[in-house]
């Protein structure tokens, strides 16, 4: 690259406006350009320069994508799960339950339970109520 001519590359950017648009221009200095006896050299000169300037693109748009996932990966996988693993308490403590501690439970859940049955029914019965009038 230290050797590219880049001081006859996209000289278009400072063209100024004039009364001919600069599609017309530029199609009359291609012109030109491709009848100089020199051109072709100019020409591959100015494809390997696009060329690079693509692969250098896409490399790094390809690297601002995979990078971070990469590191998200890696970092979840290595680092935080094994430090969550460990400092995890996966012991669970067994709730000690007596015999009269499960029977009031039991008798409350019990009670519960009819109060919610008895509720909806109740709503049942007046949502029919309010259909039928």
């Amino acid at each position: 690259m230290k050797n590219w001519r880049l001081n006859n590359i996209n000289q278009s950017a400072f063209e100024k406006t004039g009364p001919i648009p600069r599609s017309i221009t530029k199609t009359f200095e291609k012109f030109k350009k491709e009848l100089e006896p020199n051109s072709e050299s100019e020409i591959i000169e100015e494809f390997r320069v696009s060329r690079y300037q693509t692969a250098a693109s896409i490399k790094y748009l390809i690297l601002l994508i995979a990078v971070p996932l990469i590191v998200n990966q890696i970092s979840r996988n290595f680092i935080f799960s094994p430090f969550i693993d460990y400092f995890w308490n996966d012991n669970q403590s067994d709730i000690f339950l007596n015999a009269s501690q499960e029977e009031r439970a039991f008798s409350e859940l019990q009670r519960f339970e009819e109060k919610n049955t008895f509720r909806n029914f109740n709503r049942t019965i007046a949502t029919f109520i309010t259909r039928v009038n």
